[in-house]
């Protein structure tokens, strides 16, 4: 599976840091300069602009809210980012996210932790935004927890634990992911997933899960859906800031869940009619 150690990750970090921190400088620079200017025009004496502005620099020089706002949120996000790992310990979610929630959509549906829309979507329902937890919880209740990803234990609801279908899927993928791996330096591994997610075979297996998962997500009908996945929430006894709403989760965002992956399940249909010429 793929590895990038936390030593990368804060060398990465450390490097964006230095280069942001550059630039912030460099624009302060810019910003003094004008003010300086302007303040020279409205009749002040520049020598006391100029002690006025050093001072300020005084404080300024240490960055101390740069680094703790920046720097040290920068980490975090860059972990999530450039550890690649967790994607190979989740093929099935990798491929349910890219698939049916960010491929078929031109205007994202699925934005990441953080930001505005995501941020909204946790407090209210949000047309056309579906929340991060509610994608995370849902995807433990199809394929199950998993160790080191999920923080707690559950196991596969949309899906029997033991269904033949699924086991033959997850299969199927591990082989694609060994056959897109390539070992690089220092025994370190990488999956190519771009190349991966455009194998004709990864087509085929996302179709078919897609296929039997809004079959299965059908016959229980949106409430007992969102029961289930309100037992998965009710089961993460230790939820961080990455699955924490701020508000229940509704019979909409189930819907509106339910709609992506159609909609992501006659993309790939289309998807592969036109390249077998049907």
């Amino acid at each position: 599976m793929e590895h990038t150690s936390s030593r990368h990750v804060e060398d990465v970090r450390n490097l964006i840091y230095e280069l942001a921190l550059t630039a912030c400088r460099k624009q302060v620079l810019v910003f003094s300069k004008e003010l300086k200017q302007k303040m020279v025009s409205m009749g002040m004496e520049r020598s006391v602009i100029e002690d006025v502005i050093r001072t300020a620099f005084q404080g300024y020089s240490s960055m101390e809210v740069f680094k703790r706002e920046s720097s040290e949120r920068m980490l975090s996000i860059l972990d999530a980012y450039l550890r690649p790992s967790n994607r190979g310990f989740d093929p099935m979610g990798r491929l349910l996210i890219e698939f049916g929630l960010m491929r078929p959509f031109k205007k994202p549906v699925l934005y990441p932790d953080d930001s505005r829309q995501d941020e909204a979507a946790r407090k209210v329902f949000t047309k056309g935004v579906i929340p991060r937890p509610l994608v995370r919880y849902f995807l433990v209740s199809v394929r199950g927890s998993i160790p080191g990803l999920d923080g707690f234990t559950a196991k596969p609801v949309m899906f029997s634990e033991h269904n033949e279908a699924m086991q033959e899927r997850r299969e199927d993928l591990g082989s694609l992911v060994e056959e897109y791996t390539v070992e690089f330096n220092f025994g370190k591994t990488t999956t190519d997933w771009r190349r991966m997610l455009e194998d004709p075979r990864v087509h085929s297996i996302t179709r078919d899960f897609f296929s039997d998962l809004l079959e299965n997500m059908r016959a229980l009908g949106p409430q007992r859906v969102l029961k289930i996945v309100n037992n998965m929430q009710n089961s993460d006894k230790d939820p961080g800031d990455r699955t924490r709403m701020k508000r229940p989760f509704e019979l909409a965002d189930i819907k509106q869940l339910m709609v992506a992956l159609d909609r992501g399940f006659q993309s790939l249909e289309k998807r592969m009619a036109s390249r077998t010429g049907a």
